[in-house]
């Protein structure tokens, strides 16, 4: 992603053709100031083009920048380590012993992280990266991922292995470390590469620190930077990573990385909160760090924003305070903290807050939930291998705080989305910090966005959250729309999310106990109407779920008028149909013919005789709900007399057979390819027998259905079947 930060220094051009330009060419733009506007995309190529029509333009400065996620890290004065690693000076930018500045036992045993760790329940908790590597040996033997062999591999003889021992962890309870590069990333360490190297090392060394146990294991992910953090995070979920038969899939993530939020798009905004809505309501913890360059995230001018993904909701997003605690031993009670001028923290623009957060003022989602040292004045010597020589260097940043708070969750067995926890715990468990800021926003007793709870009693902490419930985030019911009839029942089961909650016992509700009464998920129907089922968590998270509910007056019996009915041929009948009860809901009735070639039904119930013969008549009322049917036997008989009536020439409707109480004329008419039904009159009860002096003009057949079939003249004929003396005929014209 490109940016461009305009500033301008004359009125004659404004910042609105800047916009309007901008926003014609598909780019995206936020204003800084009044006169500051900056202009990004994801499509360097194309503000590359556009920023053309601005070059040395006397109004204007033009500052370009490539942005892309950075590691939160803080190096001493502000620099990041330059080629001459390792060497010492008058700075002490490294030095062999750890004495003048924290180390993370010191930062653990402050912040009162003491739970002994696990040493039978294998944990795996994912470190995201978006470039550098890690010095060591990989040993691709046995690793796979997805079942196929890649350039994945165990890290061994690392730096951070030295690391550990020199920080008193024997070597059988370091963790183990897998190292996943991900679309074509390669392991090539350099501690010269900006600062990128380190992050891994700095993430991996903490972790393993908090929790030294050879029941942990590390899987580093790292992706090409840029990349998508919801990719990022689909690949963490969904991959599944085996070591000689055993598998590995992270239950909390480390994510010490981020961007400015503003320069997030919205489906990505999305796409990221989506995946992790998933992943936490499996069990899973994201802890990130919120970033180092204050309420203005280093984007410029005097604005406040947040990083990303630190505001998604569904995050534990980690901020940072300083910290000073002179003396031994280092506690809590020979400590100061305060907010951190360099902390990360706010209220997101485009993620709502969410019910956690309920006790915070605003309707945004607000940040940090929590925060930890990391000033570069009250940093952590983190441990690097320089010339064969464990050199210590201090780093602050929210870097060091997310893998931290990651660790202890992994260091008490923590298998649940932590945050609705966190906002309902004890005042023990927290330090509530309440002097300082970071730049707009100032710490005060309670929530605030420069270290949000505060920093942690872990201890405290520990003991609340395993005994503490496990919120539910949602519940759904399906179907969302319901139709019953009176008298009937169904049985409605909800969804939890999460599966980890601990309350899942759910309250059932109706709107309109009159229609419709609920017990437990089952829904009686009582009288005909509307009514709301709603069913709602029982744990203090007041999620609701709602079913609209439709009850009918079912049809509880059909008759007719008539059920054995006699009709001439040429004759109709009109079926009136009774339906019980008279207030029922739905009286839709379905008329079916069992022969239509016999007799016809409208949708009214008037029947026309066809032919002579028998037929029945059905009449079903709702055939998708109650299926009420009855049916009459109708037998059409011929007349006793047979005459072509001498009614005018009729041309009927192409493909429309006419009604068959319409008399025969002695001429017709018809057009090519369509039909008419002869219907003479006739008193005998012998069958007719007909006939055509021309089939290839006009054919006829049993029933007296006359079909069109070329331009021409012809004679159609009918008599009864037992005196062929009784006898009649029609001239047909048939014309194209």
């Amino acid at each position: 992603m490109a940016s461009i930060v305009f500033t301008l220094h004359s009125e004659k051009i404004a910042l609105l053709n800047i916009q309007n330009s901008a926003k014609k060419s598909g780019l995206q733009f936020h204003a800084i100031s009044e006169n500051i506007i900056d202009v990004f995309s994801t499509d360097s190529s194309k503000i590359d083009k556009w920023k053309l029509q601005y070059e040395n333009n006397p109004n204007l400065t033009m500052e370009y920048k490539f942005i892309k996620m950075r590691p939160h890290l803080k190096f001493k004065n502000n620099i990041f380590f330059s080629n001459n690693l390792g060497s010492t000076n008058s700075n002490n930018l490294g030095s062999t012993t750890s004495d003048s500045y924290f180390t993370m036992a010191d930062i653990k045993n402050i912040y009162n992280i003491s739970p002994t760790p696990n040493t039978t329940t294998k944990f795996v908790i994912g470190v995201i990266s978006f470039g550098g590597s890690l010095y060591g040996t990989i040993n691709n033997t046995g690793v796979l991922i997805n079942g196929v062999a890649t350039n994945a591999g165990v890290l061994t003889n690392s730096h951070i292995h030295t690391y550990w021992t020199n920080s008193n962890i024997s070597p059988q309870f370091h963790p183990r470390i897998i190292v996943v590069p991900v679309n074509g990333a390669l392991n090539t360490p350099n501690y010269n590469d900006g600062g990128l190297t380190i992050e891994n090392t700095i993430d991996i060394e903490t972790i393993g620190v908090v929790y030294p146990s050879p029941n942990l294991t590390i899987i580093i992910y790292i992706f090409p930077n840029p990349s998508n953090f919801s990719s990022a995070f689909s690949y963490m979920y969904n991959t599944n990573i085996s070591v000689n038969g055993t598998n590995y899939k992270p239950s909390i993530i480390s994510c010490s990385w981020g961007i400015p939020e503003v320069y997030v798009n919205d489906t990505e905004k999305t796409n990221t909160n989506s995946i992790l809505s998933t992943m936490i309501n499996n069990g899973m913890n994201i802890c990130t760090a919120t970033g180092d360059y204050g309420s203005n995230d280093g984007v410029g001018g005097s604005g406040v924003y947040v990083d990303f993904p630190s505001a998604c909701q569904y995050v534990t997003a980690v901020g940072g305070t300083s910290l000073i605690c002179p003396g031994t031993p280092k506690t809590y009670n020979n400590a100061t903290e305060t907010a951190w001028t360099g902390g990360g923290g706010g209220i997101s623009i485009f993620f709502q807050k969410p019910s956690y957060q309920n006790s915070v003022s605003g309707s945004w989602r607000s940040i940090p939930d929590i925060a930890f040292n990391a000033d570069m004045n009250t940093a952590v010597n983190y441990g690097f291998v320089i010339n064969g020589v464990l050199i210590y260097y201090p780093i602050g940043g929210t870097s060091i705080a997310a893998p931290l708070f990651a660790a202890y969750l992994a260091l008490i067995n923590y298998k649940k989305f932590v945050n609705p926890n966190l906002y309902t715990a004890t005042s023990s468990c927290f330090h509530d910090i309440t002097i300082g800021t970071n730049g707009f926003y100032n710490a005060r007793s309670g929530y605030d966005n420069c270290t949000g709870l505060g920093s942690m009693n872990g201890n405290n902490l520990s003991t609340y959250l395993n005994n503490a419930q496990v919120l539910c985030t949602g519940i759904s019911v399906s179907p969302t729309t319901v139709t019953l009839n009176i008298g009937q029942r169904l049985n409605i089961t909800p969804t939890i999310t999460p599966t980890t909650a601990t309350n899942k016992n759910v309250t059932w509700s109706s709107n309109n106990p009159a229609i419709a009464t609920i017990t437990n998920g089952l829904i009686q129907a009582i009288s005909g109407g509307q009514a709301i089922i709603t069913a709602g968590t029982m744990d203090g998270s007041n999620k609701r779920a709602t079913i609209s509910l439709t009850v009918f007056t079912p049809v509880s019996c059909v008759s007719l008028n008539s059920t054995q009915i006699s009709i001439k041929l040429g004759t109709n009948y009109q079926l009136i149909p009774t339906i019980n009860p008279t207030n029922s809901t739905n009286k839709i009735i379905n008329w079916i013919s069992t022969n239509t070639n016999i007799a016809t039904v409208s949708v009214t119930g008037l029947i026309r005789s066809m032919a002579i013969g028998t037929t029945y008549i059905l009449m079903n009322v709702n055939p998708t709900g109650e299926n009420k049917t009855t049916y009459a036997k109708v037998t059409v008989t011929a007349n006793s007399s047979l005459k072509i009536s001498d009614n005018t020439d009729v041309i009927p409707n192409t493909d429309v057979i006419p009604n068959t109480d319409l008399k025969i004329n002695p001429k017709l008419t018809i057009a090519k390819n369509s039909t008419y039904l002869l219907t003479p009159i006739v008193s005998s009860t012998t069958d007719l027998k007909w006939s055509s002096s021309d089939n290839f003009i006009a054919s006829v057949n049993s029933n007296g259905l006359v079909t069109g079939v070329n331009s021409g003249n012809a004679v159609i004929s009918v008599s009864l079947q037992d005196d062929n003396n009784i006898v009649t005929t029609c001239n047909v014209t048939v014309i194209n």
